[in-house]
């Protein structure tokens, strides 16, 4: 069922898979884009990066660090900042959440 998600500039509409940001359309890969989909599904959830993992990659098991790695990509993309990240927030011994502007 598509979906459309729009917080602080950010526009992400699963049916045609297209992310903007602040307009301008996004290159994100597939994997990019479910994940950044996932969270603004659930804004504000804290997810551990094993659930990301089974959630997003479909994988019960495997390495962790592809979570990071694409959050870590992810936040070049649409954080003004990605070394001070406002959108997706490390929630420090747990893993990542989407935090909304209004929050």
């Amino acid at each position: 069922e598509a979906e459309v998600f729009v917080d602080a500039g950010l526009e992400v509409a699963t049916g045609p898979r297209v992310a903007r940001l602040h307009g301008r359309e996004l290159t994100l890969t597939l994997r990019e884009f479910d994940l950044l989909a996932h969270l603004l599904r659930h804004p504000a959830r804290a997810f551990r990066r094993a659930e990301l993992l089974e959630r997003v990659w479909g994988w019960t098991f495997g390495d962790e660090s592809t979570v990071t790695v694409h959050v870590r990509r992810l936040r070049e993309k649409i954080e003004d900042d990605p070394a001070a990240p406002r959108r997706i927030v490390t929630v420090w011994g747990v893993g990542y959440r989407y935090q909304p502007a209004d929050a």
